[in-house]
């Protein structure tokens, strides 16, 4: 489905179930029976599987009890999971195939969910202090809140100073290096493992590319655009040192290993000679080379930009339209 169609059939949802559709952001927003709702989806190859968001507390501060959320998850069919933390509430809702369908989805679900909250004698409230106020909807970070004048105050000061200490804070290339090279072995060990199984996955790539960020900004101090360049290297490095192990071990296993008075090392050592010899076939293994890179390539960089729009989102807080 193109964006245009998109956008036309999002209108129409929110026609037809009285919600604001917020084009900027993609998703839906509005208010049914007093409560606040944000119902957005959350993967965007699924256009009609949404969620819904809303801030609600119980009368004494307790939570649903499990046979309360399996009854409420048993009474529509178009409900696939109820999910509660602390004042968030998220209903996660099946996918339907088409625009009618998912709105007399979200209009079911809705009054679904606002009866069995106010049942429940549940009230709506401000997602971080829990006053039952008037709030408005937020998106920071990639997360949605429904927040009172005042915790919105207090978020723009908290993100404000944090984006002081940020700027601050001194990039450490040789710990950030450090910390990439450590959370890479987490990442060859990945593709070694789905290696020896017989694939050559993206998960790999994902693995590779979120341990190697996470373990330069944890000794780096911070993610830049220069860590990033810098992590990309040691992913290509770290790739085609796990693709030469793999074929250490299939080579170990193959020529006898311990039996034939090989180590693992030596037989890391000896695919060169292998590769002149024949004994492993030179097409063989560029194209499996050819094919870590490629999916590597394809787990890695969905994540990388995933992390980076991220971080740059963490400084943003945003009222819904």
């Amino acid at each position: 489905m193109n964006q245009k169609k998109k956008i036309e059939n999002y209108q129409q949802i929110a026609m037809g179930t009285g919600l604001r559709y917020d084009e900027t952001n993609d998703l839906f927003h509005g208010e049914r029976d007093g409560f606040d709702f944000i119902v957005y989806a959350p993967d965007a190859r699924y256009p009609y599987m949404m969620v819904l968001h809303t801030a609600a507390k119980s009368a004494d501060g307790s939570t649903f009890d499990k046979q309360a959320v399996k009854g409420f998850q048993k009474s529509s069919k178009k409900i696939a999971s109820f999910g509660q933390k602390n004042l968030d509430i998220r209903v996660s809702l099946k996918a339907q195939s088409n625009a009618e369908k998912c709105k007399d989805t979200l209009n079911e679900a809705l009054a679904a969910t606002t009866t069995f909250l106010r049942t429940n004698s549940y009230s709506p409230c401000c997602d971080l202090c829990g006053q039952n106020v008037e709030t408005g909807a937020f998106r920071m970070g990639g997360e949605y809140y429904h927040l009172c004048p005042d915790c919105e105050m207090k978020m723009r000061s908290d993100i404000a100073m944090n984006a002081q200490q940020t700027a601050q804070k001194k990039e450490n290339i040789v710990g950030g290096i450090v910390g990439a090279l450590l959370g890479s072995l987490l990442g060859m060990l990945s593709v070694l493992i789905l290696s020896q199984l017989g694939y050559v996955a993206a998960l790999s790539g994902v693995i590779m590319a979120v341990c190697v960020l996470k373990g330069y900004e944890m000794l780096g101090g911070k993610l830049t655009k220069k860590a990033v360049v810098i992590s990309a290297v040691i992913m290509i490095l770290m790739t085609y040192f796990a693709d030469r192990v793999n074929w250490a071990i299939i080579l170990f296993n193959q020529g006898g290993g311990a039996e034939a008075g090989y180590s693992l090392f030596e037989c890391y050592r000896l695919i060169p000679a292998a590769l002149s010899a024949e004994i492993i076939d030179m097409g063989s293994y560029i194209g499996n080379l050819v094919l870590q890179y490629l999916f590597v390539a394809l787990g890695a960089i969905p994540t990388v930009i995933g992390k980076m729009k991220q971080k740059k989102e963490e400084g943003i807080i945003a009222r819904l339209n």
